[in-house]
């Protein structure tokens, strides 16, 4: 033990010593070289010493990756938005945020929405649906009731063989008569109900809907449009006064198939109605190749505002960037088709997501060697190859994006709210990259005005 001991004091001795020499010689030594002539000969020993100290305060100060500025580029492409942005005070400004996982739960665009009401007002909770009775996660400011247990179909389901709605999810039920309660949470539980809007499909066209609630009976309508079927309703309510909650009896002329694809509640005020769509898993070809639902969210949700969240599941099924490009052309073309006067804005996947890999390692265990199968995490090489085909497509064409994968770098409440799987956040990290997403829209829409009024001088 006196042994050891004497040993590791040596060792410490001498690491000692070494730093010293170094301290010295970075302020002594390469000075000397250079004052008495014999920088040649010395200055290979001071190149060396030199790196060695940038070296060692590397490790002191890690270097942090820097972000980029928090604006919206090209942000001239909504200037239609920020004109009707300009009117809040007077009218409902729609706007609808559509995308994957990183808004199904709702605390991302929730973020944004909260931001942006509270300066342009609030014109109700726009877009919601039951995804607690479809067994999935969804927003934590809602939740909703029934007497009969359904079925449930999403967007990103395979062999869909029908329409699954605006929301990209749907309900489906043989009963012939149910009911449904919408019951908000928190400050949207004190009166936040003026009316809303409901969406279905009833199947044969024969099989017309009696919904009532609270007394009054709902005004049904068909949703026309080439390619929608035959059963497609809107159905719409507006109450006497404000409710704090929603409970609807349907009743159909027969037991056929039913499918709710939920509803928009607004409050009565003028301000930013804001809907969010999301849905896991969910990549451009998926609403691309289920058409029916950009359609039904451009029609029934009339955005005037478009932001569009996608890229991260595309970084996992990746082929190239082609494919992508392919995906948001189709999807602009939809949107242009349907909601002609609606500003588009693109916002890129986050940077540093993970994908998982399963390595062997060398274990030895009572003397035995074994291998056993360990998961590691590496960055995901494809995300960057996504994230450079959004920012490409755009600048090409004169579209609005948000790059949220440089932005995020070196933010440390991002990089502190990365959920254990490294491909979502936690709810803190969510709302910061809201709050970021609100701000640069925010100074995009000063800038605006600003020009504006320089333009008007």
């Amino acid at each position: 033990m006196n042994i050891n001991r004497q040993k590791n004091t040596k060792i410490g001795i001498t690491f000692c010593w070494i730093c010293c020499m170094l301290l010295i010689g970075r302020n002594a030594w390469g000075n000397t070289a250079v004052s008495t002539g014999y920088a040649g000969k010395y200055v290979k020993g001071t190149a060396a010493i030199n790196n060695l100290w940038s070296w060692m305060n590397r490790i002191k100060d890690p270097v942090v990756p820097a972000a980029a500025p928090n604006v919206i580029q090209q942000a001239g492409s909504l200037d239609s938005f920020f004109e009707a942005l300009m009117l809040s005070d007077s009218s409902v400004i729609n706007i609808l945020h559509t995308g994957d996982s990183h808004l199904q739960a709702g605390f991302f665009p929730g973020a944004v929405a909260d931001n942006l009401q509270q300066k342009f007002g609030n014109a109700g909770r726009g877009y919601v649906f039951p995804y607690n009775l479809a067994k999935t996660n969804g927003p934590s400011d809602y939740f909703w009731t029934s007497n009969i247990a359904f079925s449930s179909d999403r967007i990103v389901d395979r062999n869909l063989s029908q329409d699954v709605g605006p929301g990209g999810i749907m309900l489906k039920t043989n009963h012939q008569q149910f009911t449904l309660s919408y019951i908000p949470k928190g400050e949207l539980a004190n009166g936040s109900i003026a009316g809303l809007e409901l969406f279905l499909d009833v199947g044969e066209q024969d099989n017309e809907p009696s919904i009532t609630s609270n007394g009054l009976d709902a005004v049904v309508s068909p949703l026309l449009f080439e390619g929608a079927g035959s059963g497609l309703r809107r159905a719409g309510l507006v109450y006497n006064e404000n409710v704090n909650r929603v409970d609807l009896h349907f009743k159909f002329g027969s037991a056929g198939s039913v499918r709710f694809f939920g509803a928009n509640i607004i409050n009565g005020h003028n301000g930013i109605l804001y809907s969010t769509v999301g849905i896991n898993g969910a990549q451009f070809l998926h609403y691309n190749n289920n058409k029916n639902t950009w359609i039904e969210q451009l029609l029934l949700l009339e955005p005037q505002l478009i932001i569009l969240s996608l890229g991260t599941n595309e970084a996992y099924g990746f082929t190239n960037e082609e494919a992508v490009r392919v995906e948001l052309e189709k999807a602009v073309q939809t949107i242009k088709t349907y909601a002609p006067r609606a500003s588009i804005l693109f916002t890129t996947p986050p940077s540093e997501v993970r994908m998982k890999r399963y390595v062997s390692v060398k274990r030895k265990y009572k003397g035995k060697v074994r291998y056993v199968r360990q998961v590691r995490y590496i960055t995901n090489p494809y995300t960057v190859k996504v994230q450079s085909t959004i920012v490409n497509f755009c600048k090409e064409n004169d579209y609005a994006f948000w790059d949220f994968y440089n932005i995020m770098k070196g933010n440390p409440k991002i990089k502190a709210g990365w959920s254990k799987d490294h491909i979502h956040f936690v709810a803190s990290g969510y709302q910061e990259e809201g709050r970021l997403l609100a701000e640069a829209l925010e100074q995009a829409y000063e800038n605006f005005k600003l020009q504006n009024a320089n333009n008007n001088l």
